[in-house]
């Protein structure tokens, strides 16, 4: 619903059967604002319109959505070097870890697996070294974010407060 492809249209559910249903173009507007709310980070991805910077200054503000293995360890604490961090690839196309934008990105694809919520700059203070990090993967709003990045944001992050100085715009 957040991208709808005309304000003027309505939708139609299931037009050739006794059941149908029209949702008219103001319903429309408010699932997409309730949507919005609701995932704010989807959104903000889906705005990014996969532009690297726009992006990265999207999750950079944000909570992500971290996997975890099923048969991992119990801890949800992102510090424990026991974290059951959800590895994606082989050992050709190196590990990655996957994050993703609401639950519902998480559980369309990868089903009922634990999971918690974290900013993703307490996730980068912790990211396993030498790890790539997929956001929503398989989704057409994705992105593939190299183990060096990762790194580098981590370190940026890192020195920021000594970069900026305080009360400085």
């Amino acid at each position: 619903m957040h991208a709808w492809p005309d304000p003027k249209w309505s939708l139609l559910i299931d037009g050739t059967l006794d059941t149908q249903v029209q949702v008219e173009p103001d319903a429309i507007e408010q699932l997409a604002a309730s949507a919005t709310q609701a995932y704010p980070l989807d959104a903000a991805l889906r705005t990014a319109a996969g532009h690297p910077r726009s992006y990265l200054e999207a999750l950079i503000g944000a909570d992500v959505i971290v996997a975890m293995r099923p048969k991992g360890s119990a801890s949800r604490d992102l510090a424990n070097p026991a974290f059951a961090w959800w590895h994606t690839g082989d050992a050709e196309s190196g590990a990655a870890v996957a994050l993703f934008s609401s639950p519902v990105r998480l559980q369309a694809t990868l089903g009922d697996i634990p999971w918690l919520v974290a900013p993703f700059t307490a996730v980068l203070s912790h990211w396993p070294d030498g790890c790539a990090a997929v956001v929503d993967p398989g989704h057409r709003n994705g992105m593939s974010l190299p183990a060096e990045a990762m790194a580098g944001m981590d370190v940026a992050l890192a020195l920021a407060p000594t970069l900026i100085p305080a009360g400085a715009n």
